[in-house]
């Protein structure tokens, strides 16, 4: 019985180190074509999570869809992809309109980011 305990939790200490190493290798991509883009992670040419948005006229970013692989949840993946799109915002000097409920919460919770957000 302690055996199996013992297997129980080196097999959840593998799972756990495996989600992180998972995470550290994470990379995002930016694909944009006219007015439209995408922030996205790609595993072994599969796109496992992405953001994409819309671009108008003016440099406003509508976020419209966001969605992470169920390999991926849990691993902050989603958060990542918006970060990235706050950080091309602002470096390009564009808004963004928070489309999808996914980032919508997410700008409720880092209000520290509210400045590219169009009013």
């Amino acid at each position: 019985m302690l055996i199996d305990k013992k297997a129980f939790l080196f097999e959840s200490l593998l799972l756990i180190f495996v989600k992180i190493l998972r995470a550290m290798d994470i990379v995002i991509r930016h694909e944009q074509n006219l007015r439209t883009g995408v922030f996205y992670v790609n595993h072994e040419c599969d796109r496992m999570a992405f953001l994409s948005y819309f671009e108008n006229p003016e440099g406003i970013l509508l976020l419209n869809h966001t969605y992470v692989s169920p390999e991926l949840r849990g691993q902050n993946v989603g958060s990542k992809l918006v970060e990235a799109a706050v950080f091309f915002a602002r470096k390009n000097q564009f808004k963004i309109v928070p489309v999808c409920p996914y980032v919508v919460k997410w700008f409720e919770k880092n209000k520290d980011s509210k400045d590219v957000i169009f009013v």
